[in-house]
């Protein structure tokens, strides 16, 4: 019966790859309407003689800045949503397996289904991201207006020097709305997840429970949640909260100690799943996060850095070298060569298959059947040009790769 936890948690866990998908596009979005911002007010920038020229050229900068930061606003305003929303049905759909793995299954099931999502969850989340943003906006543009006016006093106030002066305000915590962004969506989701915990508390009459799952095995999970990762609190105490800390990925996952009676050896268990995790564990863990193959190529400690939330450059980098070095791999162990003749379709022969080696082999690394699917409909059609039959055996042996690497 312990196996409930195991699966809740392996679950989250792939839904944890798309959550990232969607915190990453909404983290670019944001970048990019930062970007277009800095420009807008670097476009400004002119000489300061006095100070009409200088209000003149700060009420621009200060005009620029309210547009592009409502423009982010309204964005995550609609993000937050639509991620508290996501949480609310992942977590039902978590109900259900701890339901079907303790056996336990009824009516009430169906009933959990149809209730219906309150949409005023998250406006205490979007004022407090517009208070965070504000506050950030209007420290910039008084650092600006110091700087500038420093410059004016001293003569020194020139266009390029008063360019420099904004874009040093603009280069200090650059990454803040990124911040804030990937903050409030942790905290969005996780508000959606009690919120349909206390939903189905209430339709059920079961006692539900919010479970802190985190990942404990790499160095960079911070001392705090390290301590709380595996703990069990009820649904009304709030003295944890999650995102425990900026950039947190830790989350609350459904628990109902009537999935398992025994339920102090179910939490050691689960805890010993958080704190033991065995090479292979990491890379199979990975493996059904990313919808990857290549997980054995990452090293250990870049792939529990990646488990635990970490994204810095080191990490990322280290999972395309490892992509990169499955690749070659798996190209070399299709083993098929290039043609060595001096044919009139050898030169042909040798750039289709160059292109469809690297092309499958990405595929496969990626875990995409779906493209490797269409792959083999792909290349039967470019098998019906008159190819030699020492061509055509190699055709069909990278046929054979695609069949033997489809789940």
């Amino acid at each position: 019966m312990s196996s409930v936890i195991d699966n809740i948690i392996d679950q989250s866990d792939r839904y944890d790859k798309k959550n990232i998908e969607f915190e990453q596009d909404v983290i670019w979005r944001i970048r990019r309407e930062h970007d277009s911002m800095n420009r807008d007010i670097l476009s400004r920038a002119v000489s300061v003689d006095n100070m009409l020229t200088m209000q003149t050229m700060m009420n621009g900068i200060s005009n620029a800045y309210t547009t592009h930061t409502n423009k982010i606003k309204s964005f995550l305003s609609i993000k937050l949503q639509e991620y508290a929303d996501k949480a609310y049905e992942n977590v039902g759909n978590l109900i259900d397996i701890g339901k079907e793995t303790s056996g336990n299954m009824s009516e009430e099931l169906q009933e959990q289904r149809k209730l219906v999502y309150s949409d005023d969850i998250v406006d205490i989340l979007k004022q407090n991201m517009f208070a965070k943003i504000t506050g950030k906006t209007l420290k910039q543009i008084d650092d600006m207006r110091s700087k500038i006016l420093e410059l004016m006093l001293a003569g020194e106030a020139t266009k390029q020097n008063v360019r420099n002066a904004i874009q040093n305000v603009l280069n200090c915590d650059k990454s803040y709305a990124e911040l804030v962004a990937q903050t409030e969506l942790s905290a969005a989701y996780n508000m959606g997840t009690i919120k349909r915990l206390k939903e189905y508390e209430k339709v059920s009459g079961h006692t539900m429970k919010k479970y802190w799952h985190g990942f404990k095995y790499s160095e960079r999970t911070c001392e705090y949640c390290r301590e709380r990762i595996g703990g069990v609190y009820s649904l009304d105490d709030e003295s944890e909260t999650l995102p425990a800390h900026p950039n947190c990925r830790c989350v609350w996952l459904p628990f109902d100690e009537e999935w398992d009676k025994s339920a102090r050896d179910l939490i050691t268990r689960a805890n010993m799943l958080n704190t033991m995790y065995s090479p292979e564990m990491i890379y199979t863990r990975i493996n059904n996060r990313l919808g990857i193959r290549y997980g054995k190529y990452i090293k250990t400690q870049p792939a529990a850095d990646y488990l635990a939330g970490d994204r810095s450059t080191k990490v990322i980098d280290a999972l395309r070298d490892a992509r990169e070095n499955y690749i070659s791999d798996l190209i070399d162990s299709f083993d098929i060569q290039s043609d060595t003749s001096n044919t009139a379709m050898s030169q042909e022969f040798n750039e289709q298959i160059e292109f469809w080696k690297r092309f499958v082999a990405t595929k496969i690394a990626d875990g995409d059947d779906t493209v490797l699917r269409s792959c083999k409909d792909a290349i039967s059609g470019v098998m019906l040009l008159p190819w030699s039959p020492e061509q055509m055996e190699k055709w069909n042996k990278l046929l054979s790769n695609i069949v033997d690497n489809v789940s």
